[in-house]
């Protein structure tokens, strides 16, 4: 039963991590609500986390062969601010990691940032196509997506979600806002496995007998995670978030309602 969950929580955790519905809040529903999860485990998020850097750099691989590479002016400049996001991104995931730690054992924090989530979904919903390219773009656009980005960390906010949401907000053209959505998670995603990895070193892993069906899980994610992408792209293309809205604003209505229940 324990292997079961572990595979069905990796397949969900793939699918709705590139789906603007945050993978965190669906787990920790599952977790919280019903009871059914693999418990607080850094050793199966960490897998988790790897599943999706391995999706964006197989999707995104041309683009990061030409970022390492510097390849030309645009790219340079995409790499600059790439870094100004990434900086954003640690300062504020950093200041936000207590609360988030605590925020995902309860019912409460989840539900309201997933409502959130939907309410900014739903102000980008039929959205235009905006005009910036990446040498419009300047620092303290990639600074503020960055700061977002960050906030993410906190359980029911989509990290896509909310990206995309203010990248669009902010004029980015659909091609820029879904390499730069993408693009800037790698940095931030290393990042958190790296403090992942201290952790275990610090404290150990109690669930280590479990690594094997956390790497099954982890090939669920990122075929789950592949499919998401592709379905993401398409919703992007045509601007159409409000189904994904009124989801998120219906799960996260859920989990507040399952509060007076419980």
């Amino acid at each position: 039963m324990e292997a079961l969950k572990i595979i069905i929580s990796g397949i969900i955790d793939g699918i709705t991590g590139f789906l603007p519905v945050s993978s965190s809040g669906h787990l920790l529903m599952l977790r919280n609500v019903f009871g059914f999860g693999v418990g607080n485990s850094v050793f199966f998020d960490m897998f988790l986390k790897l599943a999706t850097i391995a999706v964006i750099a197989f999707a995104f691989r041309k683009d990061i062969i030409r970022l390492v590479r510097l390849e030309n002016g645009a790219y340079r400049k995409l790499a600059l601010l790439i870094l100004a996001a990434t900086v954003s991104t640690g300062i504020v995931g950093v200041a936000c990691r207590s609360f988030a730690a605590y925020a995902a054992g309860t019912v409460l924090f989840p539900g309201i940032f997933l409502v959130a989530t939907g309410v900014m979904l739903f102000l980008t919903d039929g959205i235009k196509n905006g005009e910036l390219k990446i040498g419009d773009v300047g620092f303290f656009e990639a600074f503020v997506v960055g700061a977002v980005q960050g906030l993410a960390a906190l359980p029911g906010l989509s990290r896509c979600g909310m990206v995309i949401t203010v990248c669009l907000l902010f004029g980015f053209n659909k091609k820029l806002t879904w390499r730069f959505a993408f693009l800037s998670a790698v940095p931030a995603l290393i990042g958190s496995v790296v403090l992942d990895i201290v952790d275990l070193v610090r404290f150990g892993a109690s669930d280590a007998e479990n690594a094997g069906w956390y790497i099954l899980a982890m090939v669920f994610a990122m075929v789950t995670g592949y499919i998401g992408l592709i379905l993401l792209n398409r919703i992007l293309r045509r601007g159409r978030f409000r189904i994904l809205s009124i989801y998120c604003l219906a799960l996260g209505g859920f989990m507040l309602a399952s509060m007076i229940v419980m």
